[in-house]
């Protein structure tokens, strides 16, 4: 379970290389079977009948912060910085933070 957020911590750390970023990604989502397993069958012991319900509202208020994650960067950083200082910069921001997340949860 640390696999994956150990692997988005390094990321973080890479600046912008291409092949080491690649790498480690390809690395970190590979471990995520074991994590997204886990996941996944929360559902079906919180509520075996309502399991698919559950996944759905889940995976919505996922998305919608996903969804809602560039629009409020490019706000804050408005005309600012570069757009390939934007992207690494968020880029490292979210894996950093995901990688908490991964941690505290494991």
């Amino acid at each position: 379970m640390f696999g994956p957020g150990i692997s988005m911590i390094i990321v973080s750390y890479t600046g912008c290389s291409e092949s080491w970023t690649v790498a480690l990604l390809s690395i970190g989502v590979g471990l995520m079977g074991g994590t997204m397993s886990g996941y996944r069958i929360n559902h079906l012991d919180i509520s075996p009948t309502y399991a698919g319900i559950l996944m759905s509202m889940t995976n919505c208020v996922a998305n919608i912060f996903a969804l809602l994650a560039p629009i409020i960067a490019g706000q804050i950083t408005y005309e600012r910085v570069s757009i390939l200082d934007l992207v690494c910069g968020v880029a490292r921001n979210v894996l950093r933070q995901v990688a908490r997340v991964n941690i505290l949860i494991a």
